[in-house]
């Protein structure tokens, strides 16, 4: 099913006009993967398909996967194998293993790349990490320890809709890697885990947010607890879609010490898809009666989105309407009597979520909580990172998370 996520896709990972494979030899496929990790130049003008060419440039595919490509050193690159009409390879490289994916047409063309990654545990003068596993479906993780410190605070990531990896990569840029080793570093411990179904599927059938996200954090809270953390100080930090499921999460959990919304909103995601949508509509010329039009169809669906009673499988915007209803019922303003502390951060150039909307909506919602603490940062983008280009175009340049995040991050983690 279509994914809605908060993060623009900016890379062309995967086209969706996906057909049957013939039969392709190892020896078929193996010189286009070769050719594209080595980030020769024309693989894809001479390998592409036509419906590659018809969704973007070959000369900007290429452009934006050796970007990626690029942030990786590439040790061994392993067998090709087919699976599920994907030609896989495993590539060994640093500081993550790439599972390289070419998907081809009927004519063994290029149609798409997946690149996913499978981050290995790292460590530094300040910090070691473990691998872990989250649930019954053992989703994969790291628990990234301080050093020389016994029983941390720890911290646990929560990301953004989509599929993403425990690094919540994009681009060349690893946001919660960033979080975890700079928390590491002021004495905090850190989970991070892949989505259930970044690299199986299989795992997911998008069915309620419950599903999706919160199941996922309620076995890594209980993990948590197993672990050699402080099992009272656990707090929880949510990206984007993340975000906005804290006040939610805090209600379900009050063993939890407190929580952070990083990007999130307490307005419904189809208000926050709707301005995205007018927003680049409004930045490629569209005209007014085109605005219209669009605002007009959103209201249609945020009307139907309201009414949902009993889920009938309705699709909506691509989403079964059982997600939708999951998704208002957990929305942060049903869950404004948890008991522990928050802390609402925003980057006041992200894009995506609004500092001039979301922003003070969080505080409007939570004006008569003095435990409920806010942070805006002025030049920051939607990773947290500085704001180059005010655009998705950022996202493909190298960046860390701004230090003053993980200062504001660790110094109200103390204070509880």
């Amino acid at each position: 099913m279509k994914r809605i996520s908060l993060i623009f896709l900016i890379m062309v990972l995967l086209i969706s006009c996906q057909t049957p494979l013939n039969e392709v030899s190892d020896d078929e496929v193996r010189p286009m993967i070769e050719a594209m990790l080595r980030q020769e130049p024309g693989v894809l003008a001479k390998y592409g398909s036509q419906a590659l060419g018809e969704v973007t440039t070959f000369e900007q595919a290429e452009s934006q996967i050796y970007q990626l490509i690029n942030t990786f050193k590439i040790e061994t690159v392993g067998s090709t194998e087919k699976h599920d009409g994907m030609m896989v390879t495993e590539v060994t490289a640093q500081p993550a293993d790439m599972i390289f994916t070419v998907a081809l047409d009927e004519k063994n063309r290029i149609t798409g790349v997946f690149i996913k990654t499978d981050a290995k545990p790292q460590m530094s003068e300040v910090f070691y990490e473990k691998a872990i596993s989250i649930g019954s479906d053992a989703i994969a993780g790291l628990i990234t320890y301080p050093k020389n410190q016994t029983n941390p605070p720890v911290v646990i990531l929560i990301s953004g809709s989509g599929p993403q990896d425990r690094n919540s990569m994009i681009g060349p840029n690893v946001p919660f890697q960033d979080l975890a080793h700079g928390l590491a570093a002021k004495g905090i411990a850190t989970i991070r885990y892949d989505d259930r179904y970044y690299h199986d599927a299989s795992l997911y059938q998008e069915v309620t947010i419950e599903e999706e996200m919160l199941d996922d954090v309620s076995g890594a809270i209980e993990l948590a607890r197993t672990l050699d953390i402080d099992p009272d100080n656990i707090f929880l930090i949510g990206h984007s879609l993340g975000g906005m499921m804290i006040p939610k999460l805090l209600s379900d959990h009050p063993e939890v010490a407190g929580g952070i919304a990083m990007a999130g909103s307490p307005r419904p995601l189809q208000e926050i898809m709707r301005d995205q949508q007018l927003a680049q509509m409004e930045s490629q010329g569209a005209s007014d009666k085109q605005m219209e039009q669009l605002n007009q169809q959103m209201d249609s669906v945020n009307q139907i989105i309201q009414e949902i009673d009993t889920p009938k499988g309705a699709d909506i915007l691509g989403v079964p309407d059982r997600y939708w209803l999951s998704l208002r019922e957990a929305a942060a303003p049903n869950h404004t009597r948890f008991t522990q502390p928050a802390l609402i951060l925003q980057g006041g150039k992200d894009f995506q979520v609004s500092a001039e909307v979301d922003y003070p909506a969080w505080q409007e919602l939570f004006q008569d909580r003095s435990d409920v603490s806010f942070q805006l940062f002025d030049n920051l983008n939607h990773l947290f990172m500085p704001s180059l280009t005010g655009d998705a175009t950022e996202y493909m340049t190298p960046q860390t998370v701004a230090p003053e995040v993980i200062d504001a991050i660790s110094s109200w983690i103390e204070q509880q």
